[in-house]
């Protein structure tokens, strides 16, 4: 239960790092250090899947059928077939997409408190003349 509270608190680490290891991947492609490549590829989506991977544990345990299940079979999949690169993007998009939809409701939830207290200001004006 510690752990998951530690991933849940470090998420956007999780992703920044993951990304920050498929940007190395590349390099490491077009050096031709395929042993350093594979073990970016590997690290970025063991690092980037466990939240995932927690998820889908969880959502199994209740029974219920989730978005991560089907992230999880598909990096399964692509870690068995051998496309590493795939499985590493797949989780990091995934990551990625979540920071992105944290941020935007954010980022609405300060816009409407805004308009909120804007309106509740513009309906109590008094013109100098009442006064």
């Amino acid at each position: 239960m510690i752990m998951i509270g530690l991933i849940n608190r470090h998420k956007n680490h999780i992703t920044a790092i993951t990304g920050r290891l498929l940007v190395l991947a590349p390099i490491f492609h077009f050096m031709n250090w395929q042993a350093s490549q594979t073990g970016t590829l590997f690290a970025a989506t063991f690092l980037a899947g466990i939240p995932i991977f927690i998820k889908t544990f969880q959502a199994h345990r209740m029974k219920a059928f989730s978005i991560e299940l089907l992230v999880t079979i598909a990096v399964i999949g692509a870690l068995f077939i051998g496309e590493y690169v795939e499985s590493a993007v797949v989780t990091f998009q995934f990551m990625f997409g979540g920071y992105l939809e944290i941020r935007t409701l954010k980022q609405n939830t300060l816009i409407f408190y805004m308009e909120l207290i804007n309106n509740y200001y513009k309906k109590h004006e008094t013109p100098t003349e009442a006064l």
